[in-house]
Parts: C-alpha cells; sequence; structure tokens
C-alpha cells in the first residue's frame, strides 16, 4: 500500500514537471524560431537607417525607406535579392464582398502591400490561385479564415471585395488564398495587396529586405550600401543630414530594442534565458523529489529486494529492473503531460503562451524531450 501510494506521487509530481517544462518550452521555441521558415532566411536581413549623433553613435533607427533610396541601395553587388513592402501586423480592414450580400463582412487584421517576391519569401502556401499575379495586375490575397468567413465553402476567385481602412477604400479582385500565417514572422497579415510604388523622397512608408549572396559578409553589404546612400544623398538637394545603413538578421529583428515604429512583436533575450532556466530548474526539483521519495521508500523494498536475490536474481538485473520500472513511469508520465497540453490548449494557461500548445504541432520538441526523458529517467533509476 505504501508503495502504491509512492509511485502515485511520483507519477503525479513528474506529470505536472513535465506539463509545465513543455509550456515553458513551447514559449521558448515560438521565440528561436523567429522568421525561421523563410526562404533562405539565414542569409536575409532587413535594412535600417538611423541618423547618427556623432562619429560612434546613432540616436534611433528606423526600418521604413523611401522607394528613390532603395531604388538606390538595390543595386549593391552583394544583394542576391530584395524584397519590398508596405504593412503592419496591427493594421485592421472591413472587407465586404461587393456582389453578394449573403456573407457577412470580415474583420481581418495585419495587411499587407507586398509583390509576388515578398511573399514567396515567406514561403506562404497557397490554397487555391496564386499571388504570382500580384506582380502584374492589381488583386489581393486573403487568408483562408476570412475566405470562408466571407464565402463559406463558394470559390472566392475572381471575385471583388471592398476593402475599407481608416484612411481609404479600395476594390480589389481576390487572386488567391492562403494558409493562416504564423505570427513569429516580420508580418503576420490576413490580407497581401499589390504593391503600389509612391515615388517620393518624403514617404518613408516602405520596409526593405534582402538576401545576400553565399559567402558575402553582412558587414561588406552594409559598405556598399552606405556608400550607394552617401551618393544618393548627396545627389538629392531635398534629403538633409547623414544616414547610417545598418543590416539586421530576419532571425532577430525581434530582439532589437532601438528601432522606432517597428511593427514587428518583440521579445528580449533576457525573457528568453529567464524561461529556459525557470524551465531546467522545475525538471531538476521534480528528479530531485522523485529521488528523495525513492530513497525514502528503500527500507521497505529490501525484503523484496533480498527475495529476489535469494531466487537468484543479479546484481546486473536487480539493477536493470528498478531502471527500467523508472523509465517506464517517467515515459508514462510524460504521455500524460502531452494529454494535459490537449486539454489545457484551450484554456487561460494555453494563452499565456503565444503559439498553440498543442503537442502534436510541435514532435520535434516533444522527441528531444522524451529523449531527455528516458535519459533522466535512467540516472534517477
Amino acid at each position: 500500500m505504501k508503495q502504491s501510494f509512492t509511485r502515485i506521487l511520483n507519477y503525479l509530481g513528474l506529470t505536472i514537471a513535465f506539463t509545465a517544462f513543455m509550456v515553458i518550452m513551447v514559449q521558448v521555441q515560438y521565440e528561436t524560431s523567429f522568421c525561421s521558415n523563410y526562404k533562405d532566411a539565414e542569409r536575409t536581413y532587413r535594412v535600417e537607417r538611423g541618423y547618427p549623433i556623432d562619429d560612434e553613435h546613432t540616436d534611433m533607427y528606423f526600418c521604413w525607406f523611401s522607394r528613390p533610396m532603395l531604388e538606390k541601395i538595390k543595386d549593391a553587388p552583394e544583394v542576391q535579392r530584395y524584397v519590398r513592402f508596405m504593412g503592419s501586423s496591427v493594421a485592421s480592414a472591413t472587407l465586404r464582398d461587393i456582389e453578394n450580400t449573403t456573407y457577412s463582412a470580415a474583420r481581418a487584421t495585419g495587411m499587407m502591400y507586398a509583390n509576388s517576391a515578398t511573399l514567396e519569401m515567406m514561403n506562404v502556401e497557397m490554397v487555391c490561385g496564386s499571388y504570382d499575379e500580384l506582380a502584374s495586375v492589381p488583386g489581393v490575397v486573403i487568408s483562408e479564415p476570412i475566405a470562408e468567413k466571407m464565402f463559406g465553402k463558394d470559390s472566392p476567385l475572381g471575385k471583388n471585395i471592398c476593402i475599407s481602412q481608416w484612411y481609404s477604400t479600395d476594390t480589389l479582385t481576390i487572386r488567391g488564398v492562403f494558409k493562416p500565417i504564423k505570427k513569429n514572422g516580420l508580418l503576420s497579415m490576413d490580407i497581401a495587396a499589390t504593391y503600389f510604388d509612391i515615388n517620393q523622397h518624403n514617404n518613408q512608408s516602405t520596409i526593405f529586405c534582402v538576401t545576400l549572396h553565399e559567402g558575402v559578409t553582412a558587414e561588406e553589404a552594409c559598405a556598399s550600401m552606405q556608400k550607394l546612400v552617401d551618393e544618393y544623398i548627396e545627389s538629392e538637394r531635398d534629403v538633409d543630414g547623414s544616414i547610417k545603413i545598418r543590416l539586421t538578421p530576419i532571425e532577430d529583428v525581434h530582439f532589437l530594442e532601438d528601432v522606432g515604429y517597428d511593427f514587428v512583436e518583440k521579445s528580449s533575450i533576457g525573457t528568453l534565458i529567464a524561461l529556459i532556466t525557470v524551465a531546467l530548474i522545475i525538471i531538476l526539483v521534480a528528479m530531485v523529489n522523485f529521488w528523495n521519495i525513492a530513497f525514502a521508500s528503500v527500507p521497505s523494498r529490501i525484503k523484496s529486494i533480498n527475495t529476489r536475490k535469494v531466487l537468484g536474481a543479479s546484481r546486473e538485473e536487480l539493477i536493470g529492473g528498478q531502471i527500467l520500472e523508472v523509465v517506464v513511469m517517467a515515459l508514462c508520465a510524460f504521455v500524460t503531460s502531452l494529454l494535459l497540453l490537449f486539454v489545457l490548449r484551450d484554456t487561460a494557461i494555453g494563452d499565456l503562451v503565444s503559439e498553440d500548445i498543442n503537442p502534436l504541432l510541435h514532435l520535434d520538441l516533444v522527441a528531444y524531450t522524451a529523449i531527455g526523458v528516458i535519459v533522466l529517467g535512467a540516472l534517477a533509476g
């Protein structure tokens, strides 16, 4: 009876610890996989401009550029390809089908003005239609949830919709429908419309990203762009002051704290380290607690161990049996924690995490954690 109670206590403690660990690590994975699904993410940078206070210090950086300046710096020899877009993850718009009022209007959050190259860089997955047409004709592609809300099971392709924002109202033709985009990227959006050019020096509204040739460093590309920007400033009378160019890996832009009016969801390296530390402490405390309870139960198990020795069990068999028992218990507790994640995903605990805690969406994390559980279980045994 006492041994059964001890096993239950250990099982519950490990289950709670593994559940807490997985919830935290899902958030850590979310923070560390920013833009990781983008095409050539390791060689892609966001271009930023700053206004130097002196030769060594810059007051603030911005990620917005004018179209004429971009036309100048995109010709840097280190650049393999570039994309430009306008938009914001917090921008909202109301969409209405102007040809049919059967379905209700949809409220969309996140809007981008871009061409097909930008959506290709973001690895946007299409459900139907194509974003390639945005390069040649005005149009819009919308997310799958918006399409279902507006048109139900009917095909939205070729339909004209009215997009109302606080500053404008546009009527565009739907060219395609894309699957929901992950939030941990440069832009989380429901709508992507054709990019339109504003060829004015004083209109700083375009975000600019470049993918460098293999083997080229960001420092080399930055130096080339800086030279082109200096030439641009010198040639344009209506551009005042000096501008300092900086390239930031797109996988790190959410950690920046010195960029003004940045639309990217921000994070903190300090917070990330704290989360990892807390997750490891939870596992460590759970294992120490497991060991303490196991050691406390040793006197009650001596009789059983001696009986098995009398019956011919070797030292290796006794140790192996103990290790197997602990590993099986730890794995069972881990499986239970995964089932618990399914239950918690739609609760307040699930809302604390930026990503869905459904373990089926994080199979790599589940696999790595399972390996760790087996190793820790063997050590505890």
